[in-house]
């Protein structure tokens, strides 16, 4: 005769598609932004390759050899927070926004052009408030664990800041207008509506209206405009000059920024 002690046996909690979804985006965005540095060590050998072959970079300049440097952070820093060595995953997520800092200033100052610069630099923006997101603990995938509640909120209002930046350089450069004109049916109304929308979603991600529900949305927006815009390699080609590989490190740069927006859920903080 088995002993119950008058409690009721426990019913297997139902499967529900959507925790499974949601589990299942919370997984696969901390898998690929903790590994974001090896995308970034790739594309930069390609892009210097890229562009000595077009005599832009030249053997033994500052800039070729600026590029080990940051080969070699890419991947120490990648191999780290992939695998939480030695529990250093926040630790180097932290570094990365040190190196990601440099990589702004250097960028910026080799001269790509007023546009390109700006949208390198904005994007530079929202991925550092990401690894401060990861440093604050949101990406902890060994138990919960503490989080650092000042870090997620700064990264999540870099993230906010972000938007609003973006909305300001297509307001005020013509090229970019152009661009979201362009590919977004070539009517100016639609790209007011976008840029409104930018707008009201980076400023409830600053503010934390509502953030877990309107961080999803900004992640579907960006989404789509990286692949209608972004993607567009010919397009960028012929009216920047930047080439292939250019154009799909500037687009690359958004991957960070769709993981931590997915990383935001409830009780994230």
């Amino acid at each position: 005769m088995s002993v119950t002690d008058g409690k009721k046996p426990q019913q297997p909690e139902e499967f529900s598609w959507r925790k499974a979804a949601v589990r299942a985006s919370y997984e696969s965005a901390t898998f690929v932004i903790t590994r974001y540095p090896y995308l970034c060590a790739v594309l930069l050998m390609v892009t210097t390759a890229e562009e000595a072959k077009e005599k832009k970079v030249v053997r033994g300049s500052l800039k070729y050899r600026m590029a080990y440097i940051h080969l070699g952070s890419y991947f120490v820093c990648g191999t780290i927070m992939a695998f939480d060595l030695f529990g250093l995953k926040r630790f180097f997520a932290a570094l990365t926004c040190l190196h990601l800092t440099v990589v702004s200033y250097t960028e910026y100052t080799f001269g790509y052009g007023e546009q390109i610069a700006y949208r390198m630099l904005t994007r530079n923006v929202a991925c550092i408030g990401c690894f401060l997101m990861v440093a604050g603990g949101i990406a902890k995938n060994k138990g919960e664990g503490d989080k650092s509640a000042r870090l997620i909120t700064f990264g999540r209002q870099m993230t906010g800041v972000y938007a609003v930046l973006s909305v300001v350089l297509t307001w005020h450069d013509k090229k970019e207008f152009a661009a979201y004109t362009h590919h977004l049916f070539k009517d100016p109304l639609v790209t007011y509506a976008v840029m409104i929308l930018q707008l009201v979603l980076g400023l409830c991600l600053y503010t934390g209206y509502n953030v877990v529900q309107f961080s999803k949305y900004y992640a579907i927006l960006i989404l789509g405009l990286t692949v209608l815009i972004d993607a567009d390699l010919k397009y960028w080609a012929r009216n920047t000059g930047v080439k292939t590989w250019g154009t799909a490190t500037i687009a690359c740069r958004h991957l960070p920024v769709l993981c931590g927006l997915l990383l935001i859920r409830k009780g994230y903080s």
